[in-house]
């Protein structure tokens, strides 16, 4: 579940030991036990927030889509590899943009700010 504290920071301990702070304005997500919890006993100073339906398109990329170069996590630069589908997943600040592409034999699924012109 997403929760978020009302008015003011609220800092808590999960029965695991964790230490959890809630932000207003920041939704946490907990484990659904743990946040019907602090939902009873913290009532007023957090509540529940509905988590926005995020929309998910794929779509083939075009025909003659010009070969991608990208970072990959350890910061080594990939490619060419050609598009083969494109994507877009949530919405507002949490939208995001992929491309789909099958580079070393497996599909990957590259986010546009790893994208790069070419190769170093």
């Amino acid at each position: 579940m997403l929760i978020e504290a009302v008015e003011r920071r609220i800092r808590f301990r999960l029965r695991t030991g964790q230490e959890v702070t809630l932000r207003p304005g920041v939704p946490t997500e907990l484990p659904d036990s743990a946040a019907r919890q602090l939902l009873k006993q913290a009532a007023g100073k957090v509540r529940l927030v509905e988590a926005a339906r995020a929309e998910t398109l794929i779509e083939p990329a075009a025909p003659h889509a010009r070969p991608v170069y990208w970072d990959n996590a350890d910061g080594k630069r990939c490619g060419p590899a050609v598009p083969e589908f494109r994507a877009k997943t949530g919405s507002g600040d949490q939208e995001r943009f992929w491309v789909l592409v099958t580079y070393a034999g497996m599909a990957r699924w590259i986010r546009s700010d790893r994208l790069r012109s070419a190769r170093r």
